[in-house]
């Protein structure tokens, strides 16, 4: 057996649906939103951020450098800690240019960094590798010519790589930014396409509920108008598998136990027509009122029918000359009338006889002077 769902189930459900449809749809959204933008956030990080922060620091370590050299011919007699803390700068520098290379995402900033390592081999060669020789030796005029010479040279065609770096990172992270906001944009289009569905969702669902309520009860409505108008001829076959199937089908009862009152009675109805006083509707297929009415339908045939059958049946015996006592009259209304007048019949009859019979005696004795009682009479026995 199918089980029933309430009407308020369907609401549940149907409002339970919307809220999960669109903690779902909510969801998604927010987690592309979020994915998107932390995407985007990486990107800038390893495409901006991570190769500046190496760029600056080479920087700050050249910087460092030539400042060291400086100082190593100031101080000539504290020259060795500034020879260790140069070789570990150098060191640093070539790792930084390594790590630099790992987050190259165009062609410029490829060029550029093959730029900056055939420049710092150079400035290696040329100027560091030099000046530091010098510096063991003793050479520190030599280290200064070599600092304001071919060092500066080499020097600063690597400050030249690195603010070409920057220049570069600078153009292309503005178009990175463009970028990304052309793909914060169209988040943004799908998220309001999401509530735009989530909206046609939630109406499409309220329609879709509200219509399964209503129309039902529209059908019955009509329905109902219908039978008001005297059609019995409608259809409320009606399956939702709620209450309203329920009322439906006790609506479709009532019809039906209509639809056999209706035809009980224009049975009789034809019946009587047709002269036919003892046929009679079976009470039984009926119930309630219904059964009362075709009783109090078959009750007023038989009170219809008994005078009419005593009447009847009166008339045939005066008819067969039948000597026959005054009608019994319990009737009420008409048939008391007509009773009344079937006994005033018989009573006109039977003194017509008496005056027949005593003038006929008197003739039969000659008595011819014997006349009948006209004050008896009426009418045409006169």
């Amino acid at each position: 057996m199918k089980k029933k769902k309430k009407i308020e189930n369907k609401i549940r459900w149907a409002i339970l649906s919307i809220n999960i449809c669109s903690s779902i749809l909510i969801g998604l959204t927010g987690i592309v939103g979020a994915a998107v933008v932390s995407n985007l956030t990486s990107q800038m990080y390893n495409q901006n951020m991570a190769p500046l922060t190496n760029v600056y620091k080479i920087e700050q370590d050249l910087l460092t450098l030539r400042m060291n050299f400086r100082n190593m011919v100031i101080n000539r007699e504290n020259a060795a800690p500034y020879i260790t803390e140069n070789e570990q700068i150098y060191q640093d520098i070539v790792n930084r240019i390594h790590s630099a290379g790992k987050h190259l995402s165009s062609t410029a900033e490829i060029a550029n960094y093959q730029k900056i390592t055939t420049d710092f081999a150079a400035y290696k060669k040329q100027g560091f590798d030099v000046a530091m020789n010098y510096i063991r030796n003793g050479q520190f005029d030599a280290e200064t010519r070599e600092l304001y010479g071919n060092g500066n040279t080499v020097s600063a065609n690597l400050d030249a790589d690195i603010n070409r770096e920057y220049t570069i990172n600078n153009e292309e992270a503005q178009q990175r930014n463009q970028t990304a906001i052309a793909v914060l944009a169209v988040v943004i289009v799908c998220i309001l396409v999401g509530i735009t569905v989530l909206i046609f969702i939630v109406l499409k669902t309220g329609k879709r509920v509200a219509f399964s309520i209503s129309g039902p009860i529209n059908k019955m409505i009509a329905a109902a108008i219908s039978i008001s108008e005297g059609n019995l001829d409608v259809d409320v076959e009606i399956e939702t598998g709620d209450e309203t199937e329920d009322l439906a089908k006790a609506f479709a009862e009532m019809v039906e136990a209509l639809r056999r009152l209706e035809a009980d009675v224009q049975m009789l109805i034809s019946e009587t027509l047709d002269g036919r006083l003892s046929t009679r509707a079976d009470t039984a297929v009926h119930t309630g009122s219904y059964r009362e009415i075709i009783g109090g339908v078959n009750q007023m045939l038989d009170t219809v029918q008994k005078p009419l059958d005593a009447a009847s049946d009166f008339i045939d015996k005066l008819a067969d000359g039948k000597h026959q006592n005054d009608m019994e009259n319990t009737y009420n209304g008409y048939f008391a009338s007509l009773t009344d007048n079937l006994n005033r019949v018989r009573h006109s009859i039977f003194i017509l006889e008496e005056e027949a019979d005593k003038l006929a005696k008197a003739g039969l004795t000659g008595n011819l002077d014997v006349r009948g009682d006209e004050t008896r009479l009426k009418g045409a026995f006169l």
